[in-house]
């Protein structure tokens, strides 16, 4: 049964031009991302709404500096260089919200190199498997987790992209000769992946191993001079325009968490690294079922896993040191980072469909040298065959849904899932704050970059981040916002005059933030005066007293 896959691959797949389709299925693509995108609604994710306010900033002139916020700090959290893309598209057409849809065509044609290079990377590590390559290439495109973060103006999907083609890259630079310019082009993808994410450091790190591991030490010292280069300004800016919050609610976002990885803490706080690293290996296992969607067959993931499993075991030895670093680089800063990690996942998403498939194949090929009875054979290979059939229907079947699926009564928001509210109920509750307020008017709400867009009202999250608090111990977090008494101190520092209360279904800290708000309003003397309930009566604005 191999041997007539195998005939069928090569009547039908070897003679075809393969690759002017790649591009056009890349640019198709591209179009159902732009066509599914929502070009109402931006902010919801709470960090699509920061990249956007910055990047409306830059556009302005006003700088690199998040506006929306009461003190519009500089912002030294995030590398510019997405920000910066999305500048030059807001140039284009600066009237929000009309310019949504020209903001998130730039993840949609990220998405389409994203596919072309999809299709190099497999078929430069497996040879004359064109269908093969099409098959994996759509897979890595149209999974829950990359396609769905098309619709959020991130830096996740470009950061998969120069991760993408740093590893493309790198199987064209032969230890045997150096080639200057080749060389070139990987250190300038990889400072540009650092300049989109601080988690590109992993990449640096294996462009580096790279080098040392095949003794190319002029190259090796050309590579990292070019990546300095190109990071150390952005570096000694963040660290030179740092320390310039003057609340504690402003810390999140001008810098990451002051909860150290894993790895630093571990002779300190040994059970606490620990807590992280398993409840991340919890999460990592989750995060799978919900990429290959087999929460919807029970127990399928671990057939999935198995092949996963194999597929790695097979083939990462095969694999070049850069890719084989980067992975165990990235993963381990993965597992050690106290912070749910699913989206820091996306950069991996290649090699876990690439080990997947590999296992699949391996699978057959090892039953069939293994097992002596044609049934057992037949049997075993059936069950391999139908594992990753069925992975494929419910890929294609999430992203048919996805694509089609227009409920009005939800808002979608990341990996397809829907808020249980209405995009009307926030809509009133913008018209009433632009109708019944001015601009010099500071509001608290967890959506507070999206007012400052539709509003033009600076605003603040009413409540600390503490990720630790979140997710960990694994299903025994109990999340941590603050307390009362430190927030209202806060509020009335920074001016706010209202709070705005939204549904929060999908983030961990949900409950923290409702029983926080209750006792922050039982905390003054004079309640919180009710000034608007939407029509859906799922968003409140409160006015705060002043005391």
């Amino acid at each position: 049964m191999l041997g007539s896959w195998d005939s069928f691959k090569q009547r039908r797949c070897g003679k075809l031009p393969f690759f002017p389709w790649v591009v056009l299925l890349g640019l198709l693509i591209g179009l159902a991302s732009i066509w599914s995108s929502n070009k109402e609604v931006l902010g919801l994710f709470h960090d699509d709404g920061i990249y956007a306010v910055v990047a409306k900033s830059l556009s302005n002139g006003t700088g690199y500096r998040i506006i929306s916020l009461p003190t519009f700090p500089d912002q030294t959290k995030y590398p510019f260089l997405y920000s910066s893309i999305l500048s030059w598209l807001w140039s284009l057409n600066p009237k929000f919200p009309d310019n949504i849809g020209l903001l998130k065509s730039a993840n949609a044609a990220f998405l389409a190199a994203i596919f072309i290079l999809s299709y190099l990377f497999y078929r430069r590590r497996v040879p004359g498997e064109e269908c093969e390559a099409l098959l994996f290439t759509a897979l890595v495109c149209i999974n829950p987790v990359v396609f769905s973060f098309t619709d959020f103006t991130v830096s996740d999907i470009l950061f998969l992209l120069l991760s993408l083609a740093a590893l493309v890259i790198t199987d064209g630079l032969e230890p045997v000769a150096s080639r200057p310019g080749r060389v070139t082009l990987f250190a300038v993808i990889v400072a540009f992946a650092c300049l989109t994410r601080s988690a590109a450091l992993p990449l640096a790190v294996a462009g580096a191993v790279h080098f040392a591991w095949t003794k190319r030490y002029r190259d090796l010292t050309y590579y990292v001079f070019l990546v300095a280069l190109f990071v150390l300004p952005w570096w000694l800016w963040a660290r030179t325009h740092s320390d310039q919050t003057a609340s504690s609610l402003l810390d999140y976002y001008v810098s990451y968490s002051s909860e150290p990885p894993a790895f630093f803490i571990l002779w300190v706080d040994p059970l606490g690294a620990v807590e992280i690293v398993w409840g991340n290996v919890r999460y990592i296992v989750e995060a799978l079922d919900l990429i290959f969607q087999s929460t919807i067959i029970p127990g399928l993931l671990l057939p999935v896993g198995l092949l996963l499993i194999l597929g790695l075991w097979r083939s990462f030895n095969e694999q070049s040191v850069f890719f084989r670093s980067y992975v165990l680089l990235y993963l381990a800063l993965v597992v050690a980072w106290p912070f749910h990690p699913l989206r820091y996942l996306m950069p991996l998403i290649p090699g876990i469909y690439f080990f997947f498939l590999r296992g699949v194949h391996d699978a057959e090929v090892n039953l069939s040298k293994v097992l002596t009875s044609d049934s057992r054979k037949n049997a075993f290979c059936h069950m391999v065959r139908i594992t990753f059939a069925v992975i494929v229907v419910l890929q294609v079947g999430w992203f048919g849904n996805y694509l089609f699926n227009k409920d009005v009564a939800t808002i979608r928001v990341w990996v397809g899932k829907r808020l249980p509210a209405t995009w009307e109920g926030f809509a009133e509750t913008f018209d009433w704050i632009r109708n019944n307020t001015d601009e010099s008017t500071v509001l608290a709400t967890s959506y507070d970059p999206m007012y400052y867009l539709y509003t033009g009202r600076r605003a603040i999250q009413p409540g600390l981040h503490k990720p630790k608090t979140y997710f960990y111990p694994y299903g025994q977090a109990v999340p941590d916002v603050g307390s009362a008494d430190e927030i209202k101190v806060e509020l009335k520092s920074l001016g706010v005059k209202f709070l705005i209360l939204h549904p929060l279904k999908g983030v961990g800290e949900e409950y923290a933030y409702a029983k926080l708000w209750t006792k922050l309003s039982r905390s003054y003397r004079n309640r919180p005066e009710l000034m608007f309930v939407s029509s859906d009566s799922k968003h409140q604005i409160y006015a705060l007293p002043e005391e």
